[in-house]
C-alpha cells in the first residue's frame, strides 16, 4: 500500500518557537519570508476523514518518524520510505534549525499519515497527499536517505 503525508510537516513546532521568539526571528529574516511562513498555516489540515483509508493518524509528539512506526505496529507491516520524499516546506526548516530541532522528529498537528491501496500521485482533485513510500509484507521499517 501507499504511504502519504497530508498538510504542512513539522509547523506546530515551528509555529511555537516564532511565536515564543518572534522578535528574534524578525531580526533575523526578511518579511517576506516571515509572511510566507505564516501562510503555511492555511495549509493546516484539521481535519481528515480517516474511513476513506486504510490508516490515517495525525502526526503528534515524535514527528513522521514516531507516527511512521506506529503506523508500522498498528497494521503489523514494514515500510520503506524515501527521506528526501518527506515534504517539509523550508520556512519550517529554517526556523527549526535555529533551534536544533529536527523536522522529522517535531510535532505536527495539522499534518496526516495516510496508508492507502488507491494510487493518489496521478489524482488530479484538491486532495493534497504527497507519497513518500510503500508499507511491505516484512516486518522491516527502512527509511532511505537519497537514491
Amino acid at each position: 500500500m501507499n504511504i502519504y503525508i497530508r498538510g504542512p510537516l513539522a509547523f506546530e513546532t515551528a509555529e511555537r518557537l516564532y511565536g515564543e521568539n518572534r522578535e528574534f526571528l524578525e531580526d533575523r529574516f526578511a518579511g517576506f519570508f516571515l509572511k510566507q511562513f505564516e501562510r503555511i498555516r492555511d495549509d493546516v489540515c484539521l481535519s481528515c476523514s480517516p474511513e476513506q483509508y486504510e490508516y490515517a493518524a495525525e502526526i503528534s509528539e515524535g514527528g513522521i518518524f514516531r507516527a511512521l512506526w506506529e503506523m508500522g505496529d498498528k497494521l503489523g507491516c514494514g515500510l520503506e520510505a524515501g527521506l528526501d520524499l518527506i515534504p517539509v516546506r523550508q520556512e519550517v526548516v529554517e526556523i527549526l534549525e535555529l533551534f536544533n530541532e529536527s523536522p522529522y522528529e517535531c510535532a505536527s498537528k495539522g499534518s496526516w499519515l495516510i496508508v492507502s491501496d488507491k494510487d493518489y500521485r496521478s489524482f488530479s482533485g484538491s486532495l493534497e497527499l504527497t507519497w513518500i513510500g510503500r508499507t511491505c509484507d516484512s516486518r522491516a521499517r527502512m527509511i532511505i536517505e537519497g537514491d
